[in-house]
């Protein structure tokens, strides 16, 4: 199983203060997906990759994330404001952001999708009463995807999920589908298997719902994978009759994801309001 994430628990608090450089640190993956699986198979091929040509840089990998209407790819908030952050420093534009939905190579700039633009949730990195943080934020692409839509769930579809007793932690806890880019290594010592151009998934299984999170567990010694960098902004699926609901995106763990990771959910009222006028 994958072990992939991509940010540290302190991250979301520091981005809005760290100069470019620290910036730029960041958005390079350092670390890396293990215990996954790549999915070679094209299975989950509404997930891709916020693909960035900064200046002298060659281009990189910056966050996943998840087509859920023809032109509107979902991804974090955090991702979203890293990319204003280097447009205001004239690192980059709209014409070097790209989106691509290659399973083996986003780095492969015929998979490349022009967008005409990104936003953040307007109340990104504001920590209210309620400690929500606001991690959502949108790209757009240039031309409709005919690709197959992820599914988001009505409001409190977790609540309700955890109510019936299917949410639950111990040694039968629900699995979660995290899908991602980014490095991919072995741990430890760290071997470099992908160099962040193709797609992997793993399963974690459920530790706690809170909000604005879904807490997954992504212990190896429990036979458990997760996210880490690179796999910000990355969808996180719950299988329902059959139906794979898209109920969290990718936005912050431990600072060696092989731990706990923190997925922001997509069932509540400040994601769903963020997003509806999108998906009209």
């Amino acid at each position: 199983m994958i072990n992939r994430f991509f940010n540290k628990p302190i991250s979301i608090a520091l981005v809005g203060c760290m100069t470019i450089a620290m910036l730029l640190a960041l958005v390079i993956p350092v670390k890396a997906i293990t215990w996954g699986e790549a999915d070679t198979d094209n299975t989950y091929a509404n997930v891709g990759a916020i693909v960035v040509d900064l200046t002298d840089r060659e281009p990189l990998e910056l966050c996943s994330g998840t087509l859920i209407a023809p032109t509107v790819f979902l991804t974090a908030g955090h991702c979203t404001a890293i990319m204003d952050e280097l447009v205001a420093v004239g690192r980059l534009s709209l014409e070097t952001t790209r989106i691509s939905f290659s399973a083996l190579n986003i780095l492969d700039s015929n998979t490349w999708l022009e967008v005409t633009g990104w936003d953040t949730h307007p109340q990104y990195g504001i920590i209210g009463p309620t400690s929500n943080y606001y991690d959502v934020g949108v790209v757009l692409l240039a031309q409709p995807v005919d690709l197959p839509l992820a599914m988001l769930p009505e409001l409190g579809f977790l609540d309700e999920l955890r109510s019936e007793g299917v949410l639950r932690d111990g040694p039968d806890a629900a699995d979660f589908l995290v899908v991602g880019y980014g490095q991919t290594l072995t741990w430890p010592p760290p071997e470099n298997l992908n160099n962040g151009s193709g797609r992997w998934y793993a399963y974690s299984e459920f530790r706690a719902l809170t909000f604005p999170q879904i807490m997954l567990n992504q212990n190896l010694n429990l036979d458990n994978g997760g996210a880490c960098f690179g796999d910000s902004g990355g969808p996180v699926f719950f299988e329902q009759h059959g139906k794979l609901w898209l109920v969290g995106i990718t936005s912050m763990g431990d600072a060696w994801c092989i731990s706990a990771s923190f997925k922001y959910r997509t069932d509540i009222s400040d994601t769903l309001d963020f997003l509806a006028p999108y998906l009209r």
